[in-house]
């Protein structure tokens, strides 16, 4: 690990560092912006692999969808973050519907939505140039699509009424609109002392949670109904877990113990509580401000998608699947365990760019340094049981046809 940089600093209270129940878009949930070694740009190799196994079902559907006497057909990547991944997907989209829709009849346009925290900016430098058809015949050009940033919670209406034709989100429904207040609150029984996350939580706190991802499912479907137009498709790719799972068990893993708090039953958020726990014991933060801080997201079994996707008139359901799958293959395993130290870098990398400014609006720069610095030396500590094949993911994979 790296010399302690920055001195010590009086804990941080809870008045200064805790927040209240307000939406991620004003908290200012957002993955890592720019292409330093913490960014999401470069850090996303596992969820490009997650895309990946299960973008053949994307494609059929894509190939699926027939829309006549359209002479734009639009496009909508919904919590695009930044970064390589969301600009092969809307290529693929693109390529995929140029096979019944040819650019010489159409014109393509995309539209990155994001909350207004992202980092558009590197997104749209890394936009190759725009092919015009009319004049780029044999150049250099490939990008077959117009392209627009739109700032917003997909939880909300973002565009016109019946004027997408295919709308997609890949890694980010597991994501809440916001911490249920319920949660946060010390004086009612659903506050989430101690644990910062719904995971193995108690259940007035998971009961909270589950209100929460219902409400905030039915809100997107509802947006997502009126702005699609009829013979329309979305395509969803987000965590889960296993209807067999108890809603307490976010975080699966082969013979895990749910009634045992020590159990070191996931590879995030054990080292994730350690890291809070050791600011805590080292007098850098007050334990309020611990226990103010909530991660804002639920993975919902499949079974409670399906309902939610029920309860709404307006979409037929084309796709309804999960994909298991292990955290990392052999090859991964034999590589990094012999490699600890370079195995806590890199996975404590992906932790940032994901959760990094979220915490950083909570404990501000020198803190969340700090923050990240304790959860690398937590992860080496965790290497060889979070490498462990018991571990494993659950993806909720979902196709629906406006009707």
């Amino acid at each position: 690990m790296a010399e302690e940089l920055i001195p010590p600093q009086k804990p941080a209270s809870s008045s200064s560092s805790s927040y209240t129940s307000t939406s991620v878009e004003k908290k200012g949930l957002s993955m890592e912006g720019g292409t330093g070694d913490g960014s999401y740009a470069r850090n996303s190799v596992t969820q490009a692999a997650a895309i990946g196994e299960v973008i053949h079902k994307f494609r059929a559907a894509l190939r699926s969808l027939e829309f006549r006497d359209e002479s734009v057909i639009r496009i909508a990547d919904l919590g695009c973050s930044t970064g390589p991944n969301t600009l092969s997907v809307v290529s693929l989209v693109v390529n995929c519907l140029q096979e019944n829709h040819p650019l010489d009849q159409v014109e393509y346009q995309v539209f990155f939505s994001d909350l207004p925290s992202n980092d558009f900016n590197t997104l749209f430098h890394m936009l190759p140039p725009l092919l015009d058809t009319a004049t780029d015949q044999g150049s250099t050009a490939t990008r077959a699509y117009h392209a627009a940033g739109v700032p917003g919670s997909f939880f909300r209406r973002q565009f016109p009424k019946e004027s997408l034709h295919v709308a997609m989100s890949f890694l980010s429904l597991h994501w809440l609109s916001k911490v249920p207040e319920a949660v946060e609150d010390p004086n009612s029984p659903a506050w989430n002392k101690e644990i910062v996350s719904v995971d193995h939580a108690p259940l007035p706190v998971v009961e909270a949670f589950i209100e929460q991802a219902k409400e905030d499912l039915q809100a997107f479907l509802k947006s997502r109904a009126e702005e699609m137009v009829p013979g329309g498709l979305i395509f969803l790719l987000f965590l889960g877990r296993e209807d067999h799972d108890h809603p307490e068990i976010q975080w699966p893993s082969k013979e895990s113990d749910p009634s045992d708090p020590s159990d070191p039953h996931y590879l995030f958020t054990t080292e994730f509580l350690n890291s809070w726990n050791d600011l805590v014991s080292e007098g850098l933060i007050a334990a309020e401000t611990r226990d103010a801080f909530n991660l804002p997201t639920f993975n919902r079994s499949l079974n409670e998608v399906e309902q939610a996707v029920n309860e709404s008139p307006y979409f037929e359901i084309r796709i309804l699947e999960q994909k298991v799958g292990l955290w990392f293959s052999s090859a991964d395993r034999e590589k990094w365990a012999c490699d600890h130290k370079a195995f806590g870098k890199m996975w404590n990398n992906i932790a940032r760019s994901t959760l990094g400014n979220l915490i950083e609006s909570r404990l501000g720069p020198q803190l969340t340094h700090i923050f990240f610095q304790r959860n690398e030396a937590n992860i080496i500590k965790l290497a060889t049981e979070i490498l462990s094949p018991r571990h494993y993911y659950v993806l909720n994979v979902v196709g629906l046809l406006r009707r």
